[in-house]
């Protein structure tokens, strides 16, 4: 059988149901169906240049494990990965389509061995002279892992090396014949500026701490018309990280959210399985029973639901899932449910006649509360706006989020996410060092519906803003201002009694589906899987950032539990409607034990509340 005709296999099998995959598996072989139909565009596909790297890496040999010493056999997903990648061609002039590839999946799936071998395909028997070949990664030894794999497959093969003429150094593997060379680049060596790759595997980028290889990299390669640059990596736990932001332009593309006809993506996953079954584990691992045991899946799942800290690490690590915190409060699985696509809070600026008994007259305005993390002016400064809507008489809550920056924190720091938010927006970058507080104040007012007595209105087109609320030790100057305006500015403790109530009233609301988020807003999302949290010896939670890690930024999590606290206040009096009767939000604990709000922003115990019926979200 030829290697398309295995990856042809691979993808009737994916359809089919045959084998379990996530979502992202399923959408990338039905891309490549797709494609195979289309006519009236730039590509083409080649099966001849397809099957020609494949017939080059079994040629290579495994060089370590029970398998050393054997020609590699490649399997039908790895077929598909190769044959897809390098089979479609451009009509004009005949080089590759793809300039990107994007794979994801599973520790032990021979990513490694792969890459390398892809490696010495590109450096001896892709036609190309004067050749770079470079593995990439963070540190030294990163880099070198996958370069290692490639010498020693040089060393073990003298048939291979006669052959093609390679010739293994210290430092590198030279091609004589075409002037072309392999060697381990990272960010701890010399500038990676200059550097003009032909092919380079930058791997694992789930553990890049910044965005400095694949953007050196990225412009060295974008110097040569028929170079790849190809990343290969599993899921980690750092929302922030370069490889989350590849993971999210796959997943775009693949969804058809996103063009980019030069990019390959293929994901592997156990998204949307139960992380403790079998299907999921298979899901995110295509090698499954090959080079990935069952009986070491199975052994590393009862250690991770033994200990909450090996959690997070076997479902990065093993089923490709993108976590935040390794002891996280409120799992991503839970968040991605509360987060809605084109949600406005533009759309909340007024009550809706019929949402509620009590919203009786048109065009009244909605209250919101707000919440506001000033507590850094070198980094995030969050606000964060939450309300009220009624969704067939139940009560859900729906909260936006407006983010500052300033400029300088952007250009030093090692957040790889943070040039890409401020581009989209997600971000207002304010000049030099600093975040300006005036400028905030004005920005908040400037949203704001001021009453001025006597009928009279400022900015009538803008949003009730009831209250808001800050941390007691930060901006005592701007709070008073938006007490004169209007807004009733209140102190928030950094205490467990005061973060504890509203933290188990939040979870409640997730796991109910009554508290939605903008899809959009990457930045809560990110802060929200970042905080980490355990009961005190008083069953109160305090927020915390995970591991310690001042890269692990909470920000907007703080702001939204400020937002949510203020709302709280007095029974949700200034956040509801006039003459509404809705009763007090319930919630139950680990315990077994209920309470519901007491009025003052507090808990009190409660009896079972009778159950209710969830309904639909609000579109």
């Amino acid at each position: 059988m030829s290697y398309v005709a295995k990856a042809n296999e691979y993808i009737r099998a994916v359809l089919a149901a045959e084998i379990p995959t996530c979502r992202w598996t399923k959408l990338a072989v039905q891309r490549q169906l797709d494609d195979l139909a289309r006519t009236d565009w730039e590509f083409y596909f080649d099966p001849e240049a397809a099957e020609v790297p494949c017939e080059f890496l079994e040629i290579l040999t495994h060089v370590a494990g029970e398998r050393g010493g054997e020609r590699l056999h490649l399997e039908d997903w790895q077929c598909f990965i190769i044959t897809t990648l390098f089979g479609w061609r451009r009509k004009d002039n005949g080089q590759r389509r793809f300039r990107k590839s994007f794979v994801q999946c599973g520790k032990g799936n021979g990513k490694s061995f792969i890459s390398s071998g892809l490696c010495l395909y590109m450096l001896c028997a892709d036609s190309e002279q004067g050749a770079q070949v470079l593995t990439a990664a963070r540190t030294v030894d990163q880099a070198r892992l996958v370069f290692d794999v490639a010498h020693q497959q040089v060393l073990a093969n003298p048939e291979l090396s006669a052959t093609f003429q390679l010739r293994p150094m210290k430092k590198g593997i030279e091609h004589p014949p075409s002037g072309s060379v392999m060697k381990a680049v990272s960010a701890q060596g010399r500038s990676l500026a200059g550097l003009l790759p032909h092919f380079a595997s930058v791997d694992e980028t789930w553990a890049h701490r910044n965005r400095i290889v694949v953007d050196e990299i990225q412009r060295g390669c974008a110097k040569r018309a028929n170079s790849l640059m190809s990343t290969i990596t599993h899921a980690g736990e750092n929302l922030a990280s370069i490889g989350y932001e590849q993971y999210k332009e796959a997943c775009a593309v693949l969804a058809k959210e996103h063009t980019d006809e030069r990019l390959f993506a293929c994901v592997w996953s156990g998204e949307g399985y139960d992380w403790q079954a079998e299907d999921g584990w298979r899901a995110a691992n295509p090698n499954w029973n090959v080079s990935v045991y069952p009986d070491a899946i199975a052994d590393a799942a009862r250690l991770a639901k033994l200990i909450p800290s090996q959690q997070a690490i076997f479902r990065s690590h093993n089923l490709c899932e993108w976590l935040g915190a390794s002891y996280t409060w409120l799992e991503p699985s839970k968040l991605v449910v509360c987060r809605e696509r084109n949600l406005r809070m533009e759309d909340f600026k007024l009550w809706l006649v019929g949402e509620h008994p009590g919203i009786v007259v048109p065009d009244e305005p909605r209250p919101f509360a707000i919440g506001m993390d000033l507590a850094s002016r070198q980094d995030i400064l969050a606000l964060i706006f939450t309300c009220i809507g009624y969704v067939n008489g139940v009560e859900h809550f729906y909260s936006f989020g407006k983010y500052y920056i300033p400029e300088k924190t952007i250009e030093a720091s090692p957040i790889a996410q943070y040039r890409s938010w401020a581009a989209r927006g997600l971000l207002t970058v304010m000049p030099g060092y600093s975040n300006d507080y005036e400028q905030v104040q004005q920005d908040v007012l400037g949203m704001y519906r001021q009453y001025l007595g006597g009928g009279e209105v400022q900015n009538p087109e803008g949003f009730k803003f009831a209250l808001a609320a800050y941390d007691e030790w930060q901006a005592d100057q701007i709070a008073g201002n938006l007490s004169k305006a209007g807004i009733l500015a209140v102190p928030f403790k950094k205490i467990a009694k005061e973060y504890s109530p509203v933290m188990d009233w939040l979870t409640s609301l997730v796991l109910a589906g009554r508290w939605h988020f903008p899809e959009a807003d990457e930045i809560l999302l990110w802060c929200l899987s970042n905080v980490a949290c355990k009961r005190d010896v008083n069953d109160n939670l305090f927020p915390r950032r995970a591991g310690d890690d001042e890269n692990r930024k909470i920000d907007a999590a703080i702001a939204l539990l400020y937002s949510l606290r203020a709302a709280m206040a007095n029974e949700f009096a200034l956040m509801r409607p006039e003459g509404d009767q809705t009763p007090r939000v319930s919630f139950q604990r680990e315990d077994g034990t209920w309470f519901e709000s007491d009025g003052n922003g507090g808990l009190r115990e409660v009896k079972e509340p009778e159950k209710v019926e969830q309904d639909d979200k609000q579109s």
